[in-house]
Formats: C-alpha cells, structure tokens, sequence
C-alpha cells in the first residue's frame, strides 16, 4: 500500500473531480428553469434604488413608485396586454448582527465578516398590506418579522433605542426570502414610514462612519400575452426604464436564452472535464497496472514453481487488484460527502436551492464513474493477470 499510495492518491483525487465538476453542472443544467424562476420570481421587474441616506432625506415616499406604476399601465396597454399579478413595496436594508434579541450595530471593519452579519429589510405596514391584500394593524412599538434562521429566542427584538413587540408575517416576498440562502436576512414590518426613518437616523448616529442608501423600492408584476408578446413588450419597457440611472428594468422573458445558454456552457464545460480527468484515471491506471504486472511476474513465477495454481493466483491478484481500485473512489465518495455543504453554498449563488436536484446528480454521477471504473478494471485486471501468470 505505501508503494502504491502516490498513485492511489491521484486516481482519488481525479475520480473526485469528475463527480464534483459533472454533478454541479448538471444540477445547473437540469434546473434551468426552477433557478429561473428563483432569480425572477415575476415576469417583469422594476427596482428603484435609494440615494445616500443624506441626499434622499425628504424623498421618503418614493414618489417615483406612482409614476413608474402609471408608465407601466401605459405600457401595457400600448401593447394590448393585461396586468395579471402585480407587487410593490418600499425598503430599507441594514447591515449588524443579532445578540439574542438585540440587533447591534458593530464597527464599519466587522461588517466585513458575512458570517455574522445579519441583513435587517424594514418595509412599511402600509405596504405590506397593499401586497398582501391585508387589513393588518399594528400597535405603537409592534412589528411583524421573518427570520431566515428562525433562531430569535422570546417575542421581543431590540432596535435601536426602541423594543418592539413580534408577531411571525404570514406571507413574505419571495424575492426576499431567496436571498436567505446566501445570507442571513431578518425582515421587519413596522407601522409607518416615520418609525422607519427613526430606525435610520439611531443606525447612522451608532455608525457615521458606514454607508447607507435611502429607501428603495421594487415592483414585480406578470401579464397575460404569449411569449412573443412579453419579450416585445419587455423590450419596450426596457427602452423606457434602464435609461435612468437610479432605477433598473428586468424581464424573465429576455434573460431566458442567455440563462440557458450560460447553464449549458457550464454543462459542456463540467463534461468537458468530466472526460478530461476520466481518461486521465485510465491512464494512471492503465500504466500502473502494466509496470506493476512486470514488476510482480517473477514472484508469481517463482511462486508456481513451489506450487501455486492458477486458481491462487487469481484469487492473490483479484484482491489485491480490487483494493488497488475501489478503494479510491470509496474515499472520493467521502471527500464528496464532506465537501457537500460548501457545494451547496456555491450553488446558491447560481440559483440552485433545490437540495434533493443536487443529492440525485451526485448520486447519478457517482453511479456513471462507477460503471466506467469497473469496465477500466475489468480490462486492467485481464491485462495485469495474462503479465503475472
């Protein structure tokens, strides 16, 4: 074993590669249309970024939200086509961490550790309820929240100089929620516009020294119309919205090709490796047997000579030959079976949240390089057998 750990180690290493760079791929590939979906929960979407906090002061209504659903319904009705779902709300995102139930703004070089970081998305009651078709009411010092760890210990959350009273939200934006997979995110509803700007002004007096933007704001919405339709009509409104520079238009419907094109550009590169690596396991493997077969000749014959039959040759080499092989992909397997959480973590950032989609092309991959490792050892096995005897 220690003569052959060198090349053990490489075929191991290989067959390691393989699995991750054709799993990874083909999950992206194979889930085209569900990261799709993950990345543009809606057909259409519009987000209006915040100002520094100094200069949008005073523009906290975010009157352009009103203007841009108008041109929308312009639009729309331009190219004959019908509003079917449509969402907006205004935002404000922080950056600290959690202590239990406090939120504590650290200093600017700590926001550098995204481990601990904990990004705060405060919307209105206003509109939350305009998206969720809800009467909700809160009291003074009540808010609604999400927490994508769902670890806040008790029913209180301390912010800033004030401690708010917390009841679950029962719907939350999906295109919020998404982003809890890279980073951990809690989503605060309070009652007004003001109470939020109060959050604000407590973050920037504990922390002058940090950037932060004003309120911003998104719409999504989906419309009726074929898909000929909603790319002429999404190339309209991109004319319309991506000239000014505070805001930005996207369209599911216009990223589509490029998305798959990208997801199959990896494809063919992770199966471009995939084979790359495999023929090179062959070869080591192939050359490995061959040197060791002439390396091993004379034993075995001097072996026969004081009696060894073939059955006993056979059975000698079988072992030694299925250890040589099986061996390294059994702790490929579980180099696999460590390196997992770090996979799924990167394939996030693709759009990949689908575990069970990542688990079956890892197992699939894993089963494919088996196949192929037992033909290259059935033919290694023969070859090593016919130099010994």
């Amino acid at each position: 074993m220690k003569q052959n750990a060198v090349g053990l180690a490489n075929i191991c290493i290989l067959a390691t590669m393989v699995i991750v760079a054709l799993s990874t791929t083909v999950a992206m590939f194979v889930g085209t249309e569900e990261t799709l979906d993950n990345r543009f929960p809606f057909e259409n979407a519009v987000t209006i970024y915040g100002g520094e906090q100094e200069e949008s002061a005073g523009n906290s209504q975010l009157p352009e939200m009103e203007q841009i659903k108008t041109t929308i319904d312009e639009q729309t009705a331009a190219a004959d086509l019908k509003i079917d779902q449509l969402e907006s709300y205004r935002y404000q995102t922080i950056l600290g961490m959690l202590e239990k139930n406090k939120f504590v703004i650290p200093e600017s070089t700590s926001l550098t550790d995204f481990t601990s970081i904990v990004s705060v998305i405060i919307l209105p009651l206003e509109d939350y309820n305009q998206w969720t078709d809800e009467t909700m009411e809160l009291g003074e010092n009540e808010a609604l929240y999400y927490h994508s760890k769902d670890t806040l210990k008790g029913q209180t959350l301390s912010l800033g100089e004030q401690t708010y009273q917390l009841q679950k939200m029962a719907v939350v934006p999906g295109d919020i929620e998404s982003q809890g997979e890279l980073l951990e995110i809690l989503v605060l509803v309070l009652p007004s516009i003001s109470e939020i700007e109060t959050v604000t002004q407590d973050y920037m007096q504990q922390n002058p020294d940090t950037f932060i933007a004003g309120l911003s704001g998104t719409i999504n919405w989906d419309t009726t119309g074929s898909p000929a339709e909603k790319a002429a009509y999404a190339a309209d409104l991109k004319a319309v919205f991506n000239d000014t520079p505070s805001m930005s238009y996207e369209s599911k419907e216009m990223n589509r090709d490029e998305w798959y094109g990208m997801n199959g550009g990896f494809l063919f590169l992770g199966v471009f490796l995939g084979l790359l690596f495999t023929i090179g396991t062959v070869l080591i493997t192939y050359f490995k047997q061959v040197s060791e077969g002439y390396d091993d000749r004379e034993k075995f014959q001097i072996m026969q000579k004081v009696g060894l039959d073939q059955k006993m040759i056979k059975d000698s080499t079988r072992l030694q030959i299925v250890w040589m092989f099986f061996l390294p992909i059994i702790i490929a397997v579980i180099h696999i079976a460590f390196a997992y959480p770090i996979i799924q973590k990167m394939l996030v950032v693709f759009g990949i949240t689908n575990q069970k989609l990542l688990i079956l092309s890892i197992i699939g991959v894993i089963a494919a390089f088996s196949l192929i490792y037992w033909l290259i050892y059935r033919i290694t096995s023969k070859i090593y057998y016919n130099i010994v005897k």
